[in-house]
């Protein structure tokens, strides 16, 4: 019995997670920002941003895909004090202060 009400479980949130998704394309957001501080979260100053202005904190981790300008791979470490980074994210924004964005990717610009 109880693994028909798992299996039930199981087959009832694969059904939410896919109607959750409605077969649209999830919108990616953009924002030029300066480096101001970096730690384990990078600070920015925005320069341009459809919604944000401001100090902004930026997550990357091992997902985010890092380059530069001309499409090569870089690493966190590779950031430094003052680029010009692009920042592509999700619209999702951590309402803290400063606000908080997680980065898909991160394009260091001339």
């Amino acid at each position: 019995m109880r693994k028909i009400i798992n299996f039930v479980s199981l087959i009832m949130m694969v059904i939410v997670l896919i109607g959750c998704t409605n077969g649209e394309d999830v919108k990616e957001f953009k924002m030029l920002g300066l480096v101001t501080h970096l730690d384990e979260k990078i600070e920015i100053e925005v320069i341009q941003g459809e919604y944000a202005y401001g100090t902004y904190l930026i997550i990357a981790d091992e997902n985010t895909e890092i380059l530069d300008s001309n499409n090569q791979k870089l690493s966190k470490s590779d950031l430094k004090i003052n680029d010009n980074i692009e920042i592509v994210y999700s619209g999702q924004v951590m309402m803290s202060y400063p606000p908080q964005v997680y980065a898909i990717k991160i394009v260091v610009k001339k």
